[in-house]
């Protein structure tokens, strides 16, 4: 019809239509989120079983500072748990040159974020000493303002200088 219920019906009609057209674009992206959450998840626990099968010490931070990621080989250098320390701020965590070494690699990476601070340290651990080869990288989330936090991967090459010296006493003998 053309009078008013007609157009009222056309309006309602109309209305209908947008209302399942909008209902199946939610649905749509419900689905690809669920696709890209799968997608997470299993890149997830691809990096957790890298993390926890390598044999180099990880340990991560956020942009605060706090302790996130601490893998298995971490946990057995230098004798701790994770659960000790995760979520704890790394800078509490280290004293003396260790604290002036972590500032160091703090200001150079906020330089420049794709850059990668290496140090050799000595470490008194409980039992013995030990050194480390120890890498940092920044961790930047994306976002413009995130602010960064780092990656630590480091060796327990102590072994690996115990061997050299070794081979180079020797070589002179």
């Amino acid at each position: 019809a053309d009078d008013e219920l007609g157009s009222l019906v056309r309006s309602f009609n109309h209305m209908a239509e947008d209302l399942e057209a909008g209902q199946k674009r939610l649905l749509d992206a419900q689905e690809r989120m669920a696709l890209q959450y799968e997608e997470l998840e299993r890149r997830g626990r691809y990096i957790e079983a890298v993390l926890d099968n390598i044999t180099s010490g990880v340990i991560s931070t956020d942009a605060l500072g706090r302790i996130g990621t601490v893998n298995k080989a971490a946990e057995a250098m230098l004798g701790i748990r994770a659960e000790q320390i995760l979520g704890l701020k790394a800078q509490h965590l280290v004293q003396g040159e260790f604290s002036e070494l972590l500032k160091e690699a703090l200001v150079q990476i906020a330089r420049n974020p794709s850059a990668q601070w290496t140090r050799q340290i000595d470490l008194q651990l409980r039992e013995r000493s030990a050194r480390f080869l120890v890498n940092m990288v920044g961790l930047t989330s994306g976002g413009a303002g995130d602010g960064t936090g780092l990656v630590a991967v480091f060796e327990d090459i102590t072994e690996l200088e115990k061997v050299q010296r070794l081979a180079a006493w020797r070589e002179v003998a």
